[in-house]
């Protein structure tokens, strides 16, 4: 082993391991005998799916039971026309880590926008494009959007967080939201907190809405395509709708994805509303020290949106 991976002290004692192993990858071992040993995994914006070389779970073991904080931000959701993209949450706890016991780490995709419109990795919604966008897979892949590649609105941002035995509603420890892609011309909402902020409404397109501690946001509605609800571990597609007679496309944005994920927004004739944010979440028997905020993750971007990330820290 190199010194990075371990180190031997005064009389045998040895080093207290922490073990990363990526997607598709090898392990990496990291020393973290002392307090504020620290590393920081971040993930990709604009991708809808992870890749051997562009990971987006990791394992994560110990040598032996060490207390450890997670500063954790969800990525942020692409936009266009400056309409506004939301940004994503953040939460930052520590956790009593069980040597024996694995863990996973999930990094948020930024959204999509333009030229792509897909959900980002860790459960954002597609953008709506000329039809509705779909759902973003439960903590996975991002949602696809509309069918008309004409891409005017955003995909919402991926979720970030910690879970223990595997990647399942069920097994979150920690969850930090991502924020709803931008509709055509109304911004969305920024993920986090308890409840994710709800999306601007457009005229007759309504804003989708911030995933609650519950239930996913309510997909807001248009005289077009309605945006989809989101549901646990992921945000809806955003609804789509074609003017034949301007011969143009009005859009709406993608809820991002989070504990529960947000609605997405809404289309209509001349109108595009935004998708919702995801909501945060924090086993409270499991996490100590806390603090859950709405909007203080990854940035919403006029390309894509911002990564997610999760920064560990020996406490």
């Amino acid at each position: 082993m190199s010194i990075a991976q371990a180190l031997f002290f005064n009389a045998g004692e040895t080093a207290a391991i922490l073990t990363l192993t990526p997607f598709g990858g090898s392990a990496v071992e990291y020393d973290f005998s002392n307090a504020g040993a620290t590393t920081t995994k971040t993930g990709y914006s604009g991708v809808q799916n992870q890749s051997a070389s562009q990971p987006g779970t990791y394992t994560l073991t110990v040598s032996e039971d060490m207390d450890v904080t997670f500063n954790v931000k969800g990525a942020g959701g692409g936009e266009v026309n400056a309409s506004g993209a939301g940004d994503g949450g953040r939460v930052q706890g520590t956790v009593n880590l069980s040597a024996g016991t694995t863990y996973y780490l999930l990094l948020g995709f930024g959204g999509g926008r333009d030229s792509k419109g897909y959900g980002g990795f860790g459960g954002g919604g597609g953008a709506g494009d000329g039809s509705t966008g779909s759902n973003g897979s439960a903590f996975g892949s991002g949602g696809s959007p509309g069918s008309s590649g004409e891409r005017t609105s955003g995909g919402g941002g991926g979720a970030s967080g910690l879970f223990s035995g595997s990647i399942s509603h069920a097994n979150a420890v920690i969850v930090a939201a991502g924020g709803g892609g931008g509709g055509k011309y109304k911004s969305s909402g920024d993920g986090g907190a308890a409840t994710g902020q709800d999306g601007i409404s457009d005229g007759d397109a309504a804003g989708g809405g911030g995933g609650t501690q519950s239930a996913g946001g309510t997909g807001g509605s248009g005289t077009g395509d309605s945006g989809n609800n989101g549901g646990a571990g992921f945000g809806g597609g955003g609804g789509g709708y074609y003017d034949t007679t301007e011969e143009n496309y009005y859009n709406g944005g993608a809820g991002g994805g989070g504990y529960y994920g947000g609605g997405g927004g809404g289309a209509a004739p001349v109108d595009g509303a935004g998708g919702g944010g995801g909501s945060n979440y924090y086993n409270t028997n499991l996490v100590s020290s806390v603090v859950s905020q709405r909007g203080q993750g990854a940035l919403g971007g006029l390309n894509d949106g911002g990564a997610g990330s999760i920064v560990l820290t020996r406490a």
